[in-house]
């Protein structure tokens, strides 16, 4: 019905459609640091921990959340630092943090110094070495954390030994020495030392030579060294070239033992 500047209307509607649905995911799906996948990465896991190089500047940080959620990255301020993630859902209902802590390894070694108490030398004289080694920050590598061995380059081949860290000169002739530091992982050289022996005054006589013990197999001549060591009236033991008498054959037949 209808009165005057009144009215009723009657419409029919009908609607259609998916009702609109938003996530509560606050996961990443991935987080690369530098350009190349975190290792390690789980989306469940918040919390990692990055060694970086000494010196070496903050890795920038991008990462990629689940379903539409938000991220907001607030990286590290340096390479000692952390990087935070912030996952927001889509919904706005659910937050996750991600932290990446850096740590900065130690400096690592260098350079290394070498020098000895004297490199004219005589023979039977004993000098020490003495070998020092620097850190990229400037700081010495403790004498206890660091591995030292060395190169010894001669002429002839039996002018020196190298025991400890001490030189031991036996013959007259020359020698380059340089040492290998090692430390934390790193091996540096240091500089090489020219080494001169010259001739002693003392005239020396052996005055008693190493026993020196083989074995050999039934039948089998014994094979002997070509070199023993011994004992003089004066100065250091060396290494000497010996020359063995011929072993007869019926020694080596049997089970025992023998001289030469």
């Amino acid at each position: 019905f209808t009165q005057p500047g009144k009215f009723i209307g009657i419409t029919e509607a009908e609607v259609t459609g998916s009702m609109l649905v938003v996530n509560d995911t606050a996961e990443l799906s991935s987080i690369l640091v530098d350009g190349k996948p975190l290792e390690g990465f789980s989306p469940e896991t918040t919390n990692y921990t990055l060694y970086l190089d000494y010196g070496a500047p903050v890795p920038s940080v991008e990462a990629t959340a689940k379903d539409n959620a938000a991220v907001t990255i607030i990286p590290a301020l340096d390479n000692k630092g952390q990087t935070t993630i912030e996952v927001v859902s889509e919904s706005g209902s659910f937050t996750r943090e991600y932290v990446i802590d850096f740590m900065e390894k130690g400096a690592p070694i260098v350079s290394a110094q070498l020098t000895a108490d004297s490199t004219a030398l005589v023979e039977d004289d004993i000098v020490g070495l003495q070998v020092t080694a620097l850190k990229q920050d400037g700081s010495p590598v403790p004498a206890d954390a660091m591995t030292v061995s060395y190169t010894v380059e001669q002429t002839p081949g039996d002018t020196l030994e190298i025991i400890g860290n001490r030189i031991y000169a036996y013959h007259e002739g020359t020698a380059r020495i340089t040492a290998q530091v090692s430390y934390d992982g790193k091996t540096v050289s240091s500089n090489t030392l020219e080494i001169t022996v010259s001739p002693g005054s003392a005239d020396k006589e052996i005055v008693n030579l190493e026993k020196v013990e083989v074995t050999t197999a039934l039948g089998t001549a014994p094979v002997l060294p070509t070199q023993v060591k011994a004992t003089y009236n004066v100065g250091l033991p060396r290494m000497v070239d010996v020359r063995w008498d011929e072993i007869p054959a019926a020694n080596y037949q049997k089970f025992g033992q023998f001289n030469v």
